[in-house]
């Protein structure tokens, strides 16, 4: 899907996604195995970076959307050239 975001993309791409690493998710995966809830399908920031310069993309900012209480984050994206 990223890749499809980036290609079709004129120089920027803004994009959403569950942070693997947020407060919120952390606790939900150490809740995980008492509660049997399945896992959030979540990016961690450093693969997303990796991926879209892999890409031709550049990761230019990555705001959260709230840091405590939301694991969602913004992601803005600059293609290269």
């Amino acid at each position: 899907l990223l890749s499809e975001l980036i290609r079709v993309a004129r120089r920027f791409v803004i994009m959403t996604f569950f942070d693997y690493y947020s407060v919120k998710n952390t606790l939900r995966r150490i809740r995980a195995p008492f509660n049997h809830k399945p896992p959030k399908i979540t990016m961690k920031p450093d693969w997303l970076r990796e991926t879209a310069a892999g890409l031709g993309a550049e990761l230019v900012s990555m705001p959260h959307l709230f840091y405590l209480f939301s694991g969602h984050r913004y992601a803005l994206l600059r293609k290269s050239g």
